[in-house]
């Protein structure tokens, strides 16, 4: 019966109160007439007897009701958590502070994959971001600090094709004209670059960067990044003053399998 319905027939569902606490004042009612006959010691004799027969049943429906409670409390919580932390969680921590990220391991799972070897290896340690224009992103995770590039593994399937924009905040790997070409180093957007999406796999220009995750916190970090002087070293361009070194790159919460 929807609850409308039982609305207009003048029932409630549950009953107002326990089903305890009506048997109690029935039982009251009772016991005062038996008073009049049997006099105050042998009533409370009798209400005493009453409350140890009903006792157990008072525990056993609190007990029920606190049960049914919890469960529908907790019913909700499982999904909202599981949304929250199915894809890996890494923190770059820097010398100018922390940047968290969601790693999409379902969108991009080759780059995640790579992406979480290379950090898990210690290879991001003592890297730098060697690469810092304002208006357009931040490069790092290939140069030490004296500018000198670091071996790396075997290049990945470029994945920009994936449908995940270069917006402003999402990190995607770097790589040369070969479009296939990423290893190591990543780069995240400083601003929306659309022109760096993929449009079609018949040109490096086409095939675009490969988008395998976001800052989901410390942009401020990034934005005090992006605006640090900057000068060339030749043969390379907008490399910060100031190295900007990658202490580590942390694996916080690896998706479970």
């Amino acid at each position: 019966m929807a609850p409308n319905q039982a609305l207009a027939r003048g029932r409630q569902y549950p009953p107002k109160g326990s089903s305890n606490q009506h048997c109690e004042s029935a039982a009251a009612g009772r016991f005062g007439a038996v008073l009049a006959v049997t006099g105050v010691d042998q009533y409370d004799a009798l209400k005493h007897h009453w409350n140890e027969e009903y006792r157990p049943m008072k525990t056993l429906a609190t007990t029920l009701l606190c049960s049914v409670c919890a469960l529908l409390f907790c019913t909700n919580l499982p999904a909202q958590e599981t949304v929250a932390t199915a894809n890996p969680v890494a923190v770059i921590h820097t010398s100018m502070g922390d940047i968290r990220l969601e790693l999409y391991r379902d969108k991009a799972p080759l780059s995640v994959e790579n992406f979480i070897n290379y950090a898990t290896s210690g290879f991001y340690a003592g890297t730098i971001f060697h690469r810092v224009i304002s208006h357009f992103m931040i490069q790092g995770g290939g140069f030490t600090e004296k500018m000198q590039q670091k071996p790396t593994g075997e290049p990945i399937q470029n994945e920009a094709a994936n449908g995940v924009s270069n917006r402003r905040g999402t990190i995607a790997m770097a790589r040369t004209n070969d479009p296939h070409s990423a290893t190591s180093q990543f780069f995240i957007n400083t601003q929306d670059n659309f022109n760096l999406d993929y449009t079609r796999g018949d040109s490096s220009r086409g095939w675009g960067y490969a988008v395998f995750g976001e800052v989901t916190q410390g942009m401020q970090v990034v934005d005090a990044i992006r605006f640090v002087a900057t000068a060339s070293v030749p043969p390379y361009a907008d490399v910060p003053v100031v190295p900007v070194v990658i202490n580590e790159v942390e694996i916080v919460h690896p998706a479970q399998d």
